[in-house]
Parts: C-alpha cells; sequence; structure tokens
C-alpha cells in the first residue's frame, strides 16, 4: 500500500529525531542499519512460517499414522530449550592498563594518541565489549610505531610505558574477544528462539551468520598471534551479520525432530517387544500400510526438511566449536576460562543436537527390524 503524504511527513521527522545529526554518520548508520532489520524481521515473520508450520504438522501425523497403525500409544515431552544465559552471567573481567595523562600529553607525534583519545571520551569511556575491543585492536596495530618514535626520541620511561600496555593487553586480548562475542546481543540474537521465524528454515541457502563466524574465527586465531590488528574495521560489520544467523530456528527445529523421534520410537520398541506385526514372514495388509506411512511420512515429508537442516547444522556448528576451541586455548595461560554458565549451556546446546543424530539412528535400526519381519526390508510400496 502506497505510503500517504502525511504518513511519510510522520517518519521523516521520526528519522531527524532518531538521528539528529544526518543520517550517514555514525554511530547513527549503525543504529539505523540494525532498527531496519529488526523492523524487517516483524514484518517476515508471518510470512516465514510455512516451513516452520510444515514441519510440526509433518511430524503429528507421521506420530498420528504410526499409532493407529501399529495399535500402540506413546508420548513425549518437549525438550527444555538450551536458553543463552544473561550476558552478566558470561562477561569476563578484564583489567586495564591505561597511559597516564602527563604521558599522554608526549604521544602528539603518534597515531596512538587519537586512540587513546577516541577510549577516553565521554562515549569511549560508555562502548561496549565489541567498541572496547577494536580499541584494544587498534592500540595494538599503533602502539609498536609509537614505541619506535619515543625510543629514538629517547624517551625511555614512556617507552617502557608502552611496551608494558601492549603486553597487558595482548594478555587480556582472549578476554576481549570472549566478551565481545559470545557475551554480546549479537551473539545472543544468533541463538534467540523467536516466537515466530526472522527466516524461512531449514534455510535454502547459507545462514549469513556461518559465513561471518569462520571470519570471526580466522580474524581472532591471528590476532591471538599477534598479527593482522588493522583488521579491526571488521567487527562490527561481522557481529551485524551474526546477529541475523539462525541458530535459534535450528534448536527449535531439533527440539521438535527429538520429540518426534521419541514418541516415534516409543511406538515402535512397543510393538516389537509385544505382538509381532507379521506372524511368519509375510506382509500383512497392516505391515503394508505401516511401510506406506514411513515411506511417505518420514521419508518423503520429514526427511528432506531434516536433510537441509543437517546441513545448516554442521556447517554453523562447525564454525561454533572452532571459536570455542581457539579461546578455549588462549585463555588457559592465563589460568583463565570461558564462563561456567556458557560452559554448561555449550554442553546443554550440543547434546540436544547429539541426542538427534542418535535418536535417528535408533529410528532407522527400528524401523529395519520391523519391516524385516514382515519380509518389507529393501521394499518399496
Amino acid at each position: 500500500m502506497p505510503m500517504t503524504h502525511q504518513a511519510g511527513k510522520k517518519d521523516r521527522e521520526r528519522l531527524r529525531r532518531f538521528c539528529p545529526s544526518g543520517l550517514l554518520r555514525p554511530p547513527c548508520t549503525v543504529r539505523l542499519a540494525s532498527t531496519l532489520w529488526s523492523l524487517l524481521a516483524i514484518l517476515l515473520g508471518s510470512a516465514c512460517s510455512n516451513s516452520d508450520i510444515r514441519h510440526h504438522d509433518a511430524w503429528q501425523r507421521y506420530t498420528s499414522s504410526l499409532g493407529r497403525i501399529l495399535a500402540r500409544t506413546a508420548t513425549s515431552p518437549a525438550p527444555t530449550p538450551a536458553l543463552l544465559p544473561h550476558a552478566a552471567q558470561l562477561t569476563l573481567s578484564v583489567s586495564t592498563n591505561e597511559i597516564n595523562l602527563l604521558e599522554f600529553l608526549q604521544l602528539q607525534r603518534c597515531a596512538l594518541q587519537q586512540t587513546l583519545a577516541d577510549k577516553n571520551s565521554i562515549l569511549g569511556r560508555h562502548s561496549d565489549a565489541a567498541a572496547q575491543l577494536v580499541f584494544t585492536l587498534r592500540f595494538l596495530n599503533e602502539v609498536d610505531a609509537c614505541t619506535s618514535q619515543m625510543k629514538a626520541a629517547g624517551n625511555k620511561e614512556l617507552t617502557a610505558s608502552l611496551q608494558a600496555a601492549k603486553t597487558a593487553k595482548r594478555r587480556q586480548l582472549p578476554r576481549q574477544l570472549a566478551n565481545a562475542l559470545l557475551a554480546g546481543p549479537e551473539y545472543r540474537a544468533l541463538w534467540h528462539s523467536p516466537a515466530q521465524q526472522r527466516q524461512p528454515y531449514p534455510p535454502q541457502q547459507q545462514d549469513s551468520a556461518v559465513r561471518a563466524l569462520q571470519r570471526w574465527q580466522q580474524l581472532q586465531t591471528v590476532w591471538l598471534q599477534g598479527r593482522d590488528y588493522h583488521l579491526h574495521a571488521e567487527v562490527l560489520g561481522l557481529l551485524n551479520d551474526i546477529r541475523r544467523g539462525l541458530g535459534g530456528e535450528l534448536l527449535i527445529f531439533q527440539g521438535r525432530a527429538l520429540q518426534g523421534l521419541q514418541q516415534a520410537n516409543a511406538l515402535l520398541a512397543q510393538r516389537i517387544s509385544g505382538r509381532a506385526l507379521c506372524l511368519n514372514g509375510s506382509p500383512t495388509a497392516q505391515a503394508k500400510r505401516y511401510q506406506a506411512v514411513l515411506h511417505r511420512r518420514f521419508v518423503g515429508d520429514i526427511q528432506p526438511l531434516a536433510a537441509r537442516a543437517n546441513r545448516h547444522q554442521q556447517a554453523l556448528m562447525k564454525a561454533v566449536h572452532d571459536i570455542e576451541a581457539t579461546l578455549d586455548d588462549a585463555l588457559r595461560p592465563n589460568g583463565a576460562a570461558l564462563p561456567g554458565n556458557y560452559q554448561q549451556w555449550r554442553v546443554h546446546r550440543d547434546a540436544l543436537l547429539t541426542e538427534v543424530l542418535l535418536k535417528h539412528r535408533q529410528h532407522v535400526a527400528l524401523n529395519s527390524q520391523l519391516l524385516k519381519q514382515c519380509g518389507l526390508a529393501g521394499s518399496t510400496p
């Protein structure tokens, strides 16, 4: 529907209040982009829920049909969702080693002076963990050139202060990387379980967060090795891509799959351990109906969605596990570790995804056993 002149005027006024200094100046561009993505997610929510409904209905149809044909009943509780703890429970403490005012005044010929000025401004002192990471990377990128200048000028005290600050910031870098990503709002948005899907799931194409997480892993690896600090400009853009990821949708999808598999496996196990579906090894009419349901409902409806979700899971979780392992290794030498609350959530998250795989294999084995009982193994309806 076209926007009326009056509505357009109100929207322009709202934007002026939101960004009084101009839309093309940071941080307004970042805030505006974030707002527009949020609005787009709301608009797409109802339109993108069909695949979610399809998956939910597919499991209901399959388990209901199995129960009727096998003459058995079984229920399965929904698994407890793996909710990422609050940011305050995930933030690692970071100590600072700041340059004092007298030393700062002597850095006028160094690019590092502007970085320190930005960090100690009102905005810099109240910036979030991601911005603090960027300040640290800027410092590490500029400190060697400034140290060389101070050394050439014979300023031994300031040279020593800069070297000490560099050592301290490199020691704190693993903590800052963990805070900026794992405790940040973008990572929380990645694993958020929305009431309505932000995008169709399973995704037809690569999740935007996968590529961003892979790049984050590449960058944090070289930064922890003491190289390529000049690439700090990529941090905020990568976090914005991570924010739009589909980790929450993955957990919802696999949680529903686990519930369906547990119920279906219980139905099959009851029938296998009870009265035989086929007494003499020959297929009955009931056995053929069971075979048809298996192929139509499970193989035809559920498996294609599951295959796409599994491809997404493999790509996303490979990137996430690489990041977590690198941070684990980087924190350990300094006697630190990822917060216990994060580690508990990680165990819960991975246990859910592993259990789905195990239950799926069990489901295939139980179906094979029942089909073999009726002489239907390897045949199609």
